[in-house]
């Protein structure tokens, strides 16, 4: 019964039929993906990610994002509820012989937000694709630490 099995190990073909197929498929998949990103600018590229950093510094909140190749004006920044909305859009157009294309980077991160802060006070800054933004806390807010006792 094995003998009916073309794929089977030690003869001449001992490739599965969907293997082929799974190569293929991932073949055409890789010539797409790298099709797509030789057109696109390196700035573009590397703004999928970014990286976030949260501190709690006592009286106030300090959030980093890095966001390199954006200007100070492409950022809207909003507290809704106890959250910290941040977008970045970049558009980009160009125009070259007989053609013209748009590039849009985008960027969206929220950030919860502790309830007793002041939003009145809060401070962005942007600096060498650094995004800083200073969250402080109420003044009549004060944290208290609460010790555990062994029981």
């Amino acid at each position: 019964m094995s003998s009916l099995n073309p794929w089977r190990k030690g003869s001449a073909s001992s490739r599965h039929p969907l293997e082929e197929v799974r190569r293929d498929l991932t073949s055409l998949v890789d010539r797409f993906r790298q099709s797509l990103s030789e057109g696109l600018e390196p700035w573009f590229d590397r703004q999928r990610f970014w990286g976030l950093d949260v501190r709690d510094e006592g009286q106030e909140m300090i959030i980093e994002a890095e966001a390199p190749g954006f200007e100070a004006g492409d950022f809207d920044i909003e507290i809704r509820a106890n959250y910290l909305v941040i977008k970045a859009e970049r558009r980009e157009e160009t125009t070259q012989k007989e053609s013209r294309s748009l590039r849009v980077g985008h960027l969206e991160r929220t950030v919860a937000v502790p309830p007793e802060i002041d939003s009145s006070r809060i401070q962005a800054t942007y600096k060498n694709g650094v995004l800083e933004i200073r969250i402080p806390r109420s003044e009549g807010e004060q944290r208290k630490r609460i010790p555990v006792q062994k029981a």
